[in-house]
């Protein structure tokens, strides 16, 4: 994790569990930690999380996203 500083320590050795990208807390556990909180821009993804729409927890994500993909290529390049 480079360029992590203190933020790999808000991850609590997987204790905590941030969005895929980061950017948006994935629970409120991580919305409420001071220390998540405390870091640049955080209010801003607070605000979006109110907005965002998270991936399903299944172990079956992977096979959705490649099925979702190929069918938006397809609409895309109009087949």
């Amino acid at each position: 994790m480079r360029n992590m500083g203190s933020r790999a320590s808000l991850l609590g050795g997987g204790q905590l569990d941030l969005g895929g990208a980061g950017h948006v807390p994935a629970n409120s556990t991580v919305q409420n930690d001071s220390r998540y909180q405390n870091l640049p821009y955080r209010k801003l993804f607070l605000e979006a999380a109110q907005h965002a729409k998270l991936a399903p927890n299944t172990d079956k994500y992977s096979a959705l996203y490649a099925v979702l993909s190929e069918e938006l290529r397809n609409i895309i390049a109009n087949r």
